[in-house]
């Protein structure tokens, strides 16, 4: 079987010939709304809605639940090509936006959602999943390595700062290659040395909001926009020099619900020579008031290509954890690194759940 992959999706949505696609709106503005959970008590974690709101689906099982912040929880019976999400605020007959310094507007955002960062020790729960994806875009051949497991992270508080544990289980490796491919066979320890090309996962974890730092930026004020939409308001800052850089902060009453951030590259490849290029590299960071302000969802995505000689593929890298309070084990030893518990795991052949993550 060929796989036809779109180049600019990260790894990964649900393949096959049976694949069923739903697409989230408003149920006021009958808009599209991206980054939609979709979730069911059987499968798990089944995908997050693209930027045209839209979720690959394929053999899961229903109900399933549509998260999304500023939207009440959907629980959806039987497949639908569209389903609407009832939002939670209530329509206002007109604002109007004042002139104000964006800046520091961010500014005093970040401070104020560092105050209210839940400083109490505690636990977070949900999906954990790494994926690595060969791709060569001139014969469409797949090379693809999943990971995933339930994860507990348990956060203690102290000098100022969180400390992490990372505890793991039900672990699943699959590997997948295009039964058409001329790509040969990848050693499955150097696919996984290729995670590498994405910061570790407990780098991610600083961005709890406890300190501001990695969230500090440097735009002039012509480069930031403000704009408002249902009940939250978002800052889009946006630079285009050597890279095409693009930082999006979603907000409410100065309190951070949503940070994403992505970094684009110009390099092109003249088609002689070794040529390797960052092409994309990007973080999506979500934070949630249940049961205390803090961050419940972290994705992390980047796509590096690598030519020699007119030899051309693209590196597709997607790591990420997605809160999910009914995620419950006994806590047993923790990994200071994820990649020590998956190494005990043998690899599967069997059907993938590709998931698909567009931060646009």
């Amino acid at each position: 079987m060929k796989y036809c992959i779109l180049f600019l999706l990260i790894s990964v949505s649900q393949l096959s010939n049976a694949q069923k696609t739903m697409v989230f709106y408003d149920s006021i503005y009958h808009v599209s709304v991206p980054k939609v959970q979709v979730s069911s008590t059987e499968n798990g974690f089944v995908g997050l809605s693209n930027a045209n709101g839209a979720v690959a689906l394929q053999d899961v099982s229903y109900p399933l639940q549509a998260k999304h912040f500023g939207y009440q929880t959907g629980t959806i019976a039987a497949y639908t090509d569209t389903f609407f999400l009832v939002a939670n605020y209530q329509e206002i007959e007109e604002v109007v936006l004042k002139p104000v310094n964006k800046m520091e507007l961010y500014t005093r955002i970040l401070t104020n959602s560092s105050e209210q960062i839940s400083r109490s020790n505690g636990i977070l729960s949900g999906t954990y999943f790494e994926s690595v994806m060969i791709i060569n875009p001139s014969k469409k051949d797949t090379v693809f390595l999943n990971n995933s497991c339930d994860m507990i992270i348990q956060k203690t508080f102290e000098k100022k700062k969180y400390s992490y544990q990372l505890y793991c289980a039900n672990g699943q490796r699959n590997y997948r290659k295009g039964e058409s491919s001329t790509l040969e066979d990848f050693d499955t320890t150097v696919m996984n040395k290729m995670l590498s090309f994405l910061d570790p996962f407990k780098k991610y974890l600083k961005y709890d909001l406890v300190s501001t730092k990695p969230y500090k930026l440097k735009f002039e004020e012509d480069q930031i926009s403000r704009e408002m939409e249902g009940e939250l308001y978002s800052l889009t800052f946006e630079e285009q020099e050597k890279f095409n850089k693009q930082v999006i902060a979603e907000y409410r009453d100065e309190t951070l619900y949503t940070w994403e951030m992505e970094v684009l590259s110009n390099k092109i490849y003249d088609g002689e020579g070794l040529f390797i290029n960052r092409k994309k590299e990007a973080q999506y960071i979500e934070f949630s008031n249940d049961p205390e302000y803090f961050v419940n969802s972290i994705i992390a995505n980047g796509i590096l290509q690598v030519a020699v000689d007119g030899e051309f593929v693209e590196l597709h890298v997607v790591k990420g954890f997605l809160q999910d309070s009914s995620v419950d084990f006994e806590l047993n030893s923790p990994y200071k690194q994820v990649k020590n518990y998956f190494e005990n795991i043998e690899y599967s052949n069997e059907s993938i759940g590709f998931y698909k993550f567009e931060l646009k």
